[in-house]
């Protein structure tokens, strides 16, 4: 498959997943999954290429996609059982492997629970390293040359993602809300006891949090927490720029090259 073919095959695989307010969101979520998430399956070259390729079975899910599932109007995941155990709670398992509308709700019914669809901000998986990602680890020239076009714009919007406001929502960024920034100072010193030994004096137990975090700490949690972040932000930025150029060269370099396309910068 191509990356556009491999976009719908996933959307209507996987809706409730991929399923956003527009069709840039739900490709920045797709190409995460692709070239940024651990665990994915695509570990390798030949499991891309394994599970992706064309097959009687997955051709009708290549081409198009409902255009409900990318113009913001509220969707509903369907059930069609209900569980032995536990009110008003359905059975996973019978969950339909597509959303529908409000109007579409009226036509179903062999779905017992309908359940809005919570669609959650794109943001990306908490990586960015060479290890796990495909564009370090495969041949990018091996694929069609959509899977480096679709690579590039992806790194490319994860670059605007941690040069705006939008970054407080990534995994380890220091949040925005007060409540959310006590909960992380309290999860972080409470993780700061397993270092705390009997008779230890306090600049010896800041010190092994030093060396444990790689951040001088000095009993102020909060300060910790940031420039730990800080020093993360910088090593994503830096990886980012590295793998653009990269996909750069890769591009120029691909059989189906051609010099009229425009490198990001």
């Amino acid at each position: 498959m191509n990356l556009e073919q491999a976009f719908n095959f996933l959307i209507n695989s996987y809706p409730s997943i991929y399923a956003s307010n527009s069709l840039e969101s739900s490709k920045y979520k797709i190409h995460d999954h692709f070239f940024n998430t651990i665990g994915n399956g695509y570990n390798s070259l030949n499991k891309l290429i394994k599970k992706l390729t064309i097959t009687p079975d997955n051709e009708s899910l290549i081409n198009n996609f409902p255009s409900k599932y990318i113009n913001g109007e509220t969707l509903y995941i369907g059930y069609t059982k209900m569980r032995d155990i536990g009110l008003d709670r359905p059975d996973i398992n019978s969950m339909l492997n597509e959303l529908f509308t409000e109007e579409e709700k009226k036509l179903r019914i062999d779905v017992i629970k309908f359940k809005p669809l919570k669609i959650n901000d794109a943001v990306p998986y908490p990586n960015f390293t060479k290890e796990y990602s495909m564009v370090w680890t495969m041949d990018m020239n091996q694929l069609d040359i959509s899977w480096i076009e679709g690579a590039i714009e992806f790194y490319s919007q994860s670059k605007d993602f941690f040069n705006n406001g939008k970054v407080n929502l990534y995994h380890s960024s220091w949040p925005d809300e007060v409540e959310q920034q006590k909960k992380l100072i309290a999860n972080y010193e409470n993780n700061f006891t397993k270092y705390k030994k009997e008779g230890q004096s306090l600049s010896d137990f800041y010190k092994a949090i030093s060396d444990a975090y790689e951040i001088n700490y000095d009993g102020n949690t909060e300060k910790l927490i940031k420039n730990r972040w800080n020093k993360e932000l910088n090593r994503i930025r830096n990886f980012i720029d590295e793998t653009i150029e990269k996909l750069n060269n890769d591009l120029i370099n691909h059989p189906n090259y051609s010099n009229k396309k425009k490198l990001k910068p």
